[in-house]
């Protein structure tokens, strides 16, 4: 009898936290639900006093206008080309420098972790200035290499923390056993390290992406001519203080969104991984 009801209890525990999650994923979705649903409808369509849950006339007018009326195409490739190479170069030296650190004993190796970490701790606004400043005098405002460069440096504090936490949980046996067998640092590092660590680097490869993707404050410094703007800044410019483009806003918004849908599916299977794993190593 006890045992019965320990198991009705367990039961009945499972079900009411599925409850819970599906009730949280409703009211997360939500507002992406109603996004998509009023990038298809006309700007009168928007504010009637009986929303409708569901395009009575949808249309395209939105997305149209979007493509055709503007240069979301360019704000989109440069987006593209940014959050790629921020990733790509933030993954290779952030498990360079996290191979290096968890791995090969040096003087002042913790000395340099702890100031890797407080930079972390750091507020990105009091960097803006000294930024600006050094991009003023390099010449790289409105280049690729001005929004680029500096969101590398930015990103790979935690790129480094991450993959070193998760280095540690790898056995030291098997760079050892790859030594023995007359394999140098290098060849230890790519045949060895790399694919024990992938899942900390398809997680830190999703959240450098998005976060660069979504990243506005930086851009919109460094990026004032329209055909070097990004999607973020470019779909600011729809809004002025008179006048907001709610539909081609939202319809930019929807569109934007799919790279990083894409990148999460693509990598979704060592996200949750990566992540535990880089938390609790420590």
């Amino acid at each position: 009898m006890t045992q019965k009801l320990h198991l009705f209890r367990k039961k009945r525990s499972g079900i009411f936290g599925t409850v819970i999650l599906v009730i949280f994923a409703l009211i997360c979705f939500f507002p992406f639900y109603w996004a998509i649903n009023s990038s298809f409808k006309t700007e009168s369509d928007m504010f009637l006093k009986v929303p409708q849950w569901i395009p009575l006339k949808p249309t395209l007018q939105n997305y149209e206008l979007m493509f055709n009326k503007t240069s979301f195409p360019q704000w989109g490739l440069n987006s593209l080309l940014v959050s790629a190479a921020v990733t790509v170069f933030v993954c290779i030296f952030s498990s360079l420098t996290g191979y290096a650190m968890a791995k090969i004993r040096f003087r002042g190796a913790s000395i340099l972790f702890g100031v890797i970490v407080v930079t972390m701790m750091l507020p990105k606004y009091s960097m803006l200035i000294p930024l600006y400043t050094i991009l003023k005098n390099l010449g790289w405002f409105n280049t690729y290499w001005g929004i680029a460069i500096p969101e590398i440096a930015g990103q790979l504090p935690f790129g480094i923390f991450l993959i070193r936490q998760f280095m540690l949980s790898v056995p030291r046996d098997l760079f050892e056993a790859a030594q023995i067998d007359g394999a140098g640092e290098n060849r230890t590092f790519i045949s060895v390290a790399v694919p024990m660590i992938k899942p900390a680097i398809a997680s830190l490869a999703i959240l450098t992406f998005v976060r660069i993707w979504n990243d506005y404050l930086w851009q919109v410094l460094v990026s004032t001519k329209k055909d070097m703007m990004t999607v973020p800044v470019g779909l600011a410019t729809l809004q002025s203080e008179t006048v907001i483009m709610y539909g081609q806003v939202l319809a930019g918004c929807i569109v934007s969104s799919v790279p990083l849908i894409i990148v999460f599916i693509v990598f979704q299977k060592y996200f949750t991984k990566g992540i535990s794993a880089g938390a609790v190593k420590g």
